[in-house]
């Protein structure tokens, strides 16, 4: 009896000897990852750019989300599948649809990218002899892709609409795929378009919303992170994200400042959508305080009618 109670003991203090060492072994990994985060993005094409608050902020983001308390989370069934709607921001709109597209679609949607010529990606300018510059702040391979060109955009073209239908995706720019490999990025920037150097926004408007669909995740880094608001996301692959660019005024929303952490390891592959104004049900007249409604995009089986009808009377509620 003395034996097997030794035994007892011995086996206890081996167990926790062990969970212990295992605890040391994971703080000891995660210190190292640190450690080789710091050294990777200790230089890199394009750092001077960035605020350094914000790209300390990237390090940080990669292990999890920072969100308001007061912000919920929704299960959707909309006869397609079933999905979590993530409210991450109020004000400006933003709102995380996890896993929207099924993995196979988006191995199909990089099928296709990969048949494409991708480009260092740039910025337009107003001289004509040079309407594209490349900039530092913005280290990524572009190209863009017309809603219907091929099959597996058209779904995903579709798809976005069935769900967002408090906007006109048809009001929509072209998709713009980029693809970050290691050391790209795009530092702190915002949508909405400052300059008209391609002379749109009279027509189309301004990008009202960004929709944006992470099609493959890089191994470390690639996190999306808006500093103003203190939110970072470190999607999964399928995840749509949608946030708005302007305020109901139609001015832009400053709290919509947004940048692309730098990729550490892997390649990060997404499709942006930028939705212009003009057209949109929820152009709003009312005072530059007030605020975008949330409503229809937390209830995506909203017809349009639906969506006007609310849309209408949270305006008079806000006048």
């Amino acid at each position: 009896m003395f034996v097997q109670r030794l035994m007892n003991v011995n086996d206890h203090f081996s167990r926790r000897k062990s969970n212990f060492m295992q605890l040391l072994l994971a703080f000891y990994t995660f210190f190292l990852l640190i450690q080789y985060s710091v050294s990777e993005e200790a230089s890199f094409v394009g750092k001077e750019t960035w605020f350094a608050k914000v790209l300390d902020g990237c390090r940080t983001a990669r292990f999890g989300n920072t969100t308001s308390s007061d912000l919920k989370c929704y299960w959707v069934n909309d006869k397609l599948n079933i999905f979590k709607i993530e409210v991450l921001s109020k004000s400006p709109i933003l709102v995380r649809y996890h896993q929207l597209i099924h993995r196979r679609d988006c191995r199909r949607l990089i099928g296709d990218v990969n048949s494409m010529k991708l480009e260092l990606a740039g910025v337009a300018t107003t001289d004509p002899a040079v309407p594209l510059v490349h900039k530092t702040h913005r280290m990524a391979n572009s190209t863009w892709v017309d809603h219907e060109e091929f099959p597996s955009f058209k779904k995903l073209f579709n798809r976005l609409q069935r769900t967002i239908l408090s906007l006109d995706l048809s009001k929509a720019e072209n998709f713009q795929v980029l693809s970050y490999d290691r050391n790209g990025h795009y530092a702190p920037h915002y949508d909405y378009i400052d300059t008209d150097v391609m002379g749109t926004i009279a027509k189309e408007g301004n990008r009202l919303a960004t929709i944006l669909t992470v099609l493959q995740t890089a191994k470390h880094g690639g996190v999306t992170t808006f500093p103003m608001i203190n939110v970072n996301i470190r999607p999964t692959v399928g995840d749509v994200i949608l946030w708005h660019n302007m305020e109901p005024s139609l001015r832009k929303d400053i709290k919509s400042l947004h940048a692309a952490c730098p990729i550490i390891e892997g390649t990060k592959i997404a499709a942006s959508l930028w939705v212009r104004s003009k057209g949109q049900e929820l152009r709003s007249t009312t005072t530059k305080k007030s605020v975008f409604s949330l409503s229809p995009f937390i209830n995506p089986s909203l017809r349009p009618e639906d969506v006007a009808l609310l849309t209408r009377k949270w305006e008079r509620a806000r006048s």
